[in-house]
């Protein structure tokens, strides 16, 4: 989407970008939110089937932190 840059918060279905085939428009929409990390495509730029057009990484890092074994009760 216009003025949409490396590092912006998108949502899930937010349009990310256009592409132009036979003349007609194709809108190409976040598959989920988060943080788009990067955009590899140019404004104008001819883009190959199967290309590469955006990546987008959780906002929030999912970490997992591994819980301690249950310690049996001293006898």
């Amino acid at each position: 989407a216009e003025g949409l840059r490396e590092g912006a918060e998108v949502a899930e279905g937010a349009p990310l970008l256009w592409l132009e085939a036979m003349k007609m428009e194709h809108r190409v929409s976040a598959p989920r939110a988060g943080v788009l990390v990067r955009l590899p495509v140019e404004p104008g730029r001819q883009v190959e089937v199967g290309a590469l057009l955006a990546v987008i990484e959780d906002a929030e890092p999912r970490h997992h932190t591994p819980r301690p074994p249950k310690e049996d009760p001293a006898p």
